[in-house]
C-alpha cells in the first residue's frame, strides 16, 4: 500500500485567534487546485479526508479534478484544542498559561487540559486509522489533512507505538511541509514503512 500525504494551505483567518471553525482562502483553494494537477499522473483508488473544514475543502478540490472518490471521516479531524481557547488571541495570557501547561504534561497519558485531545489521544486515532487503511486492500490512497495531521501520520510510521511527545514536537518544529508538495510513504509486505517522496 501507498500513501500520498497532502497538507491544505491558506486559511482566511489571520492565524493570530484560535479558530474553531475555517476555511480555504482564495490562495489556499488555488494551492489544492495545483497540487490537484500534479496528482493526475499517480495511480490513486480514493482521497481520505477530514469530514469538515479546510482540509475536506481542498480534498473537494483534488477529487474535482482526479476524479476519485472523496471520502471523509471525523476520524481525520485535527487535533481538538481546549474550547476555552477558542477566539482568544495566542498571545493571550490565558492561552499562554493553558499551553505551557499542556507541554509540561504531555508525558501523561491521563492528564488532559479541560475539553482537549492530548497527544496519546490523537497517537491512538493516527493508529487506528492507518490500521483501517491497510484492511481496506485499496493499494493507492491520497491523504489530505493539516499539517499536524500529515506529520503525525509520517512519525507514527516511523516510531510506531514507540513514538513519544518529544519525537513529534521535535519533528513538528524540524520538517515544515508546503501545500503544494506531495509526500509518498510506502507500507511493504514485510510490514515496513518506508519513504519513497517528501513534499516533492
Amino acid at each position: 500500500m501507498k500513501l500520498y500525504l497532502v497538507r491544505y494551505g491558506g486559511l482566511k483567518h489571520n492565524g493570530t485567534t484560535y479558530q474553531k471553525t475555517q476555511t480555504l482562502s482564495r490562495e489556499g483553494s488555488q494551492q489544492a487546485l495545483l497540487v490537484a494537477h500534479q496528482l493526475r499522473a499517480y495511480p490513486l483508488d480514493c482521497i481520505l479526508t477530514s469530514d469538515n473544514g479546510p482540509a475536506k475543502e481542498a480534498a473537494e478540490i483534488i477529487g474535482s479534478v482526479t476524479q476519485k472518490r472523496v471520502e471523509a471521516f471525523d476520524s481525520f479531524r485535527e487535533q481538538r484544542h481546549p474550547s476555552i481557547v477558542w477566539g482568544r488571541g495566542r498571545r493571550d495570557p490565558l492561552v499562554r498559561i493553558i499551553y505551557r501547561l499542556i507541554y509540561d504534561n504531555m508525558g501523561r497519558p491521563d492528564w488532559h487540559y479541560s475539553d482537549e485531545e492530548n497527544f496519546y489521544d490523537i497517537r491512538k486515532r493516527i493508529a487506528e486509522n492507518i490500521q483501517y487503511m491497510l484492511r481496506r486492500g485499496d493499494g493507492h490512497i491520497l491523504i489530505v489533512g493539516a499539517d499536524e495531521i500529515v506529520k503525525y501520520i509520517l512519525c507514527y510510521a516511523l516510531l510506531r507505538e514507540r513514538l513519544h511527545p518529544l519525537d513529534y514536537l521535535r519533528f513538528q518544529e524540524f520538517m515544515k511541509l508546503d501545500p503544494v508538495g506531495i509526500t509518498v510513504v510506502e507500507y511493504d509486505r514485510y510490514m515496513n514503512w518506508h519513504l519513497m517522496k517528501l513534499n516533492g
